[in-house]
């Protein structure tokens, strides 16, 4: 029997980052899963003179159309989409990338997901197959999805269409050189695509969009003794890299361990710079225990964060006012 289960969304308005927060009862989307690692890209129509246009959701899911029996975050069938017009109400786009159907024999793409695999530091787990924390972006003209695969190789898919809902076909796979974690991308205002993943690693695309140009850098922070005297490894995070731009300031926003309360907590944090490589200012906490995020622009201009809780697609409004949030303890 197929494993049926339903992803539902919370909105969360609040007015600065942390004040006002009024909680609305939760929308339960009409399809299969829960989802992680969410991802939400707002897609403009032309033909409505920029007031039109739709939202489309992405992540890791738990559905396993090839074999329910291990339908979980680490196990899936692919890379799968959700529009809606409002935030509000969503339609199933569906299955944009199915590991059954592409690659699986070709020897250029590893052959990767035609077999189970051991997930690097993991080797307790199960091993699994499955599509972790993929999302959507408009570059250089076109539509593509950066995904992950158990934390093995990093892969990139392109609209065959030039619209969002595809169909995808897959442009290249990034071998072990990306030092883990999930991928993003980040178009910068001279047109140059860059790769950003893991702790705070970047590296420009090839014109081509088939592999990185050049050696991974580590994005740093200016800050003495923060967190030590020493540029180093994973000071930017660790994991759920993901640059945006507002006006001429970057924005770098990742997810890490942070003691609050005397607990451990995998927090969102944000933290911004003059220049895309930086130096970057002291992190502040963006949304609590709110993990790896991504932020978007809605339609009125407000940007959003939306991240995982309990397992939903949770938005909240935010501010990136530097004196709005708290800095993390």
């Amino acid at each position: 029997m197929r494993l049926t289960r339903t992803i539902q969304a919370a909105i969360l308005m609040v007015a600065t980052t942390f004040a006002a927060a009024h909680t609305v009862e939760p929308l339960t989307f009409p399809v299969e899963g829960h989802l992680k690692d969410p991802s939400i890209v707002r897609a403009e129509d032309p033909a409505a003179s920029g007031t039109g246009g739709a939202y489309f959701l992405t992540g890791t899911t738990n559905i396993n159309t090839l074999d329910p029996r291990y339908a979980e975050f680490q196990n899936n069938d692919g890379v799968r989409l959700w529009k809606s017009k409002d935030l509000k109400e969503w339609e199933d786009v569906g299955l944009v990338w199915d590991l059954s159907k592409t690659g699986g024999r070709d020897a250029k793409k590893s052959g990767w997901q035609a077999h189970l695999r051991a997930v690097p530091g993991q080797p307790d787990k199960t091993w699994s197959r499955g599509v972790t924390a993929p999302e959507l972006h408009f570059v250089r003209g076109n539509w593509w999805i950066i995904f992950a695969l158990n934390d093995q190789v990093i892969g990139l898919l392109k609209s065959t269409s030039g619209k969002p809902e595809g169909p995808y076909e897959e442009i290249c796979r990034i071998s072990n050189r990306f030092l883990g974690g999930d991928g993003s991308l980040f178009e910068d205002s001279d047109g140059k695509v860059y790769m950003v993943w893991g702790g705070g690693y970047i590296a420009p695309m090839k014109e081509d969009m088939t592999d990185i140009a050049g050696d991974p850098r580590s994005l740093q922070m200016a800050i003495e003794g923060y967190p030590s005297e020493e540029p180093a490894p994973n000071q930017m995070g660790e994991r759920g890299g993901f640059i945006f731009k507002d006006g001429d300031t970057c924005h770098y926003v990742y997810a890490a361990w942070n003691l609050r309360d005397g607990e451990g907590h995998f927090d969102t944090f944000i933290c911004e710079a003059e220049s895309l490589f930086g130096p970057y200012s002291k992190p502040r906490l963006l949304v609590p225990d709110g993990g790896q995020a991504t932020v978007f622009r809605d339609a009125d201009g407000s940007l959003k964060a939306v991240h995982a809780e309990q397992d939903r697609a949770t938005i909240r409004t935010i501010s990136i006012n530097q004196n709005s949030g708290r800095n993390p303890k």
